[in-house]
Parts: structure tokens; C-alpha cells; sequence
């Protein structure tokens, strides 16, 4: 039996219960114990966040995918909204 890729869980942003930037920092942490590659990072970033940031940052890159965006390129967006 295989070892369990992931390491505990996150739950999605809530902005009434955590700040953005610390949201961002226990992502980032989870993310690190959890080995995961830098090539990963944005659809764990887009799967985790939840709808609601999901749609805030679809909105911000539209035309465009969010999946055509980096990791950071989508944080930044968050970080300013």
C-alpha cells in the first residue's frame, strides 16, 4: 500500500475567518509537507480555494483561463482583492 501523497487537508478561503495572506501561507505550507510540485501548484491552488475565490480570480484573468496563469500571477490577484 502506497504512503499518502497529501498531508492532512486545507479547506477553502474564507475572508469572515482568515486573511488572505495567511490563507496564502498555510496553502504554501501544506503544499511544501505535502511535496508538491511546482507544476501542480495552480490547479491545487484553483481546487482548494473554493468557488467563491475561484470565481473572483476567473473573473480577474478573463478573457484568459486561470489555468493559463503562474501560481504567484494568481496569488498576487488575490492578495490585491
Amino acid at each position: 500500500m502506497a504512503a499518502a501523497r497529501f498531508i492532512g487537508n486545507v479547506s477553502e478561503f474564507d475572508p469572515k475567518k482568515e486573511l488572505w495572506t495567511n490563507y496564502q501561507k498555510r496553502l504554501e505550507v501544506w503544499m511544501k509537507a505535502s511535496k508538491c510540485k511546482d507544476g501542480e501548484k495552480v490547479a491545487i491552488f484553483l481546487t482548494l480555494i473554493g468557488a467563491e475565490a475561484f470565481e473572483a480570480v476567473s473573473n480577474y484573468v478573463s478573457p484568459d483561463e486561470p489555468t493559463d496563469k503562474t501560481y504567484a500571477q494568481l496569488t498576487e490577484l488575490l492578495q490585491k482583492h
